[in-house]
């Protein structure tokens, strides 16, 4: 059971575990306490036998059995206050039957909640039959280790349990009381308990589920089916929040019961079961009355509300200690989309000799909020025209628009900045830093790309339009590394080139490659004419001047699929003879803005210094990143790592410009790393100064019920810290 770990009222008591012979009687014994206590409230004592009398149906006939009792209870402090006590316990035999509790108080002192060790589980206290074997029940468990998924089998007997045998060769029992820990300062406790005869047996306590965090993030889905392959129990399915370990959505609640070799329904894990979009969660199984749940504590499942994700059944067989719960992703063919949840996911929008993708982009996600698509309609048209673009960027001359694009499915949402429909164009006179006004919004779109690179494009005065439900969903196909002296090198990646509206993305990706092949990591030149990047093709042949648009990914640490996206551009004049030069080079420029744009609601002011402090049980490194979420220093990746290192309670202290090597005066986001390797939602921005206060971030657990981050690590900011 469970407790507030903070108390409220001083003298409650709180039965922790009671056992007589091979069974559990906790929730028993609670009930006839709460029955006692409703007809004599403020009583600070009471008793009741130990006996068959008491504890019926016999568990055990024709056996002596002990009674087990481990409580504890609140009590005021001289400071007001109210904290729980020690663990007490009580062992008695059949032929002593009085079991008295006291909770006066008296004598006291309070409990101080264990940090947990790895596997979220402490030994409270353990008996064989009336003898206390505490202290041997921890060290085995200590000498195991621990294993995710799996039980701890105790060894019953005089050597491992450090003590002589209590009663050689009769029945008794061994009982084990243990937490599983939820979050800080608050355990839920049970109890593991068997009784036999022999010399030498093992009693195992139960696999840790939920555990403290997922080990390994698994799938994500929208739909889930729970099948039943254990042939002795009906079984009804569970989803726990994987951050801490709350019970989402319980079968037992809504008539889910499952016999043997059946199959659920669909289960909808977000519309239905209550699940937070791109949240893990544990799929699990549990008996009718709760008292034993099985579960896979390795795996998660991350929740999507767009259809996309993968249905997948969860499959459990018993064994003796934990469940053998199969994710089964066969026979389900490949991921659907709902119409309604496609976006474009713009990564690059040119106006004549102009970069224009954080307007273009905003556009299309304001129209988008303000007009969801529908399965039936989904299409987004933009006129290329002066009026759309405000003041003529390139005067006298036609100008061409230009979107590069991939098709995407909308996962969530975020808070982010769109356009205010009342702000002049970017290219309008009036457009300045006074006068927009960007709108703050908590629909801001979180997607995830489906197809390759794509092209839409029109010359001035023509019209786009981008019919999502006729994009070509082909998945994008990432590109190898090529040989360089032996050495295994990425190339700038040419993800799409477009001269006017032809796409000539091949002609330039085949010149960086050759000029690297022959001369190693270096500026590329690609010449740019009708002869050559037009293979004898005039895209315009009523306009000599014409843009080139490219955009250009830079490979992140030789990673397949991980790049820096760069928007180059350039118009010049050119003719069937003569040509003009793009250069493509080696390596990024400094980024304007990150792919696909998110922006938190609030940024903080210029400092020089932030303190990361860790309030959790988790060991974490500071990390900072850029808008998009790329890290641009992670302490764990430093070669003194150690050294970054924040156990729980400590804190680190970093200089952005003299320790990161930020850039004065640019936007970063502080974050945090951790051991599990899960990634902690961060908010809020700050810009590096050398010069100006310092801010503390403090990644913190959320317990409240009430928060809706409830269960949640976050990294909250506090207040400047002003260096003299």
């Amino acid at each position: 059971m469970s407790a507030p770990a903070t108390p409220d009222d001083p003298f409650v008591l709180d039965i922790v575990s009671v056992t007589f012979g091979s069974r559990d009687f906790t929730a028993f014994t609670t009930d006839k306490f709460n029955e006692a206590l409703s007809q004599n409230p403020g009583v600070k004592t009471w008793s009741f036998d130990a006996s068959t009398d008491f504890f019926q149906p016999d568990p055990n006939q024709k056996v002596v059995k002990a009674c087990v009792v481990v409580y504890r209870n609140t009590f005021p402090n001289p400071d007001g206050s109210v904290s729980w006590s020690n663990f007490k316990s009580i062992a008695v035999d059949e032929s002593h039957p009085a079991v008295t509790l006291v909770f006066d108080g008296v004598g006291d002192t309070a409990w101080i909640s264990p940090q947990p060790p790895a596997s979220g589980q402490y030994i409270v206290a353990a008996y064989w039959y009336k003898v206390d074997v505490t202290k041997g029940v921890r060290d085995q468990y200590a000498k195991q280790g621990f294993v995710a998924g799996t039980g701890v089998s105790i060894v019953v007997d005089s050597d491992a349990l450090e003590v002589q045998d209590p009663s050689p060769g009769a029945f008794k029992q061994c009982s084990i009381t243990y937490g599983n820990w939820v979050y800080p300062g608050q355990w839920m406790f049970h109890v593991a308990v068997d009784l036999q005869s022999a010399a030498t047996w093992d009693l195992t306590i139960p696999v840790v589920f939920p555990p403290m965090a997922p080990t390994q993030s698994h799938i994500s889905a929208t739909y889930v089916k729970f099948s039943n392959l254990n042939n002795v129990l009906g079984l009804y399915p569970q989803i726990y929040a994987a951050n801490g370990g709350n019970l989402i959505w319980d079968g037992r609640n809504s008539g889910y019961l499952i016999a043997y070799a059946k199959t659920t329904n669909a289960i909808e894990l977000v519309q239905f079961a209550g699940c937070q979009e791109r949240e893990p969660y544990f799929l699990a199984f549990a008996a009718r009355d709760g008292s034993n749940v099985w579960g896979n504590a390795i795996d998660t499942v991350y929740a999507t509300s767009s259809s996309a994700g993968t249905p997948i059944t969860c499959s459990s067989k018993m064994s003796q200690n934990a469940a053998q719960i199969t994710f089964d992703e066969t026979n389900v063919g490949p991921p659907t989309y709902r119409n309604r949840d496609l976006r474009l996911n713009i990564y690059a929008a040119t106006w004549g000799n102009k970069d224009y993708t954080d307007f273009v982009r905003q556009q299309y996600v304001s129209n988008t909020i303000a007009n969801p698509p529908t399965d039936i309609s989904n299409s987004w048209s933009l006129a290329a025209n002066l009026a759309r673009f405000g003041k003529d960027p390139d005067q006298w001359t036609h100008k061409s628009c230009v979107i590069i694009f991939r098709v995407a499915y909308l996962i969530g949402t975020t808070p982010g900045k769109i356009g205010n429909p009342k702000d002049p164009p970017p290219g309008d006179q009036s457009y300045n830093a006074d006068t927009v006004r960007e709108v703050f919004t908590d629909e801001y779109p979180v997607l995830e790309d489906i197809s390759a690179f794509q092209v839409a494009g029109a010359i001035e005065n023509g019209n786009i339009t981008i019919d999502l439900l006729k994009q070509d969903l082909t998945p994008m196909v990432w590109p190898s590394p090529i040989t360089i002296n032996k050495t295994q090198v990425y190339t700038p990646f040419i993800a799409k080139a477009v001269w006017v509206n032809l796409d000539v993305t091949k002609f330039v990706q085949d010149a960086v490659t050759t000029t690297w092949t022959q001369a190693g990591p270096s500026v590329t030149s690609v010449p740019v004419s009708v002869a050559g990047i037009g293979g004898g093709e005039d895209p315009w042949p009523a306009n000599p001047l014409k843009a080139l648009t490219v955009l250009v990914g830079y490979n992140i640490q030789n990673q397949a699929g991980n790049y820096q996206w760069s928007v180059l551009y350039a118009r010049k004049l050119d003719s069937s003879s003569a040509s003009w030069n793009m250069l493509i080079p080696a390596t990024p420029a400094t980024p304007q803005a990150q792919w696909p744009l998110t922006v938190t609601p609030f940024r903080l002011p210029a400092c020089n210094s932030v303190t990361f402090k860790n309030t959790t049980s988790l060991t974490c490194w500071p990390q900072i990143v850029i808008d998009g979420g790329q890290v641009v220093w992670d302490g764990k990746a430093q070669a003194n790592s150690d050294n970054w290192k924040i156990a729980t309670g400590q804190d680190k202290s970093l200089r952005l410009i003299d320790d990161c090597k930020l850039v004065q005066g640019n936007p970063y986001s502080l974050t945090f790393r951790c051991d599990s390797e899960t990634w902690i939602p961060f908010t809020g921005w700050i810009v590096a100064s050398g010069s100006t206060p310092q801010y503390a971030a403090t990644l913190t657990y959320l317990p409240d019920p009430n928060l809706s981050a409830s269960g949640k690590y976050q990294v909250l900011r506090e207040n400047a810290l002003v260096v003299q």
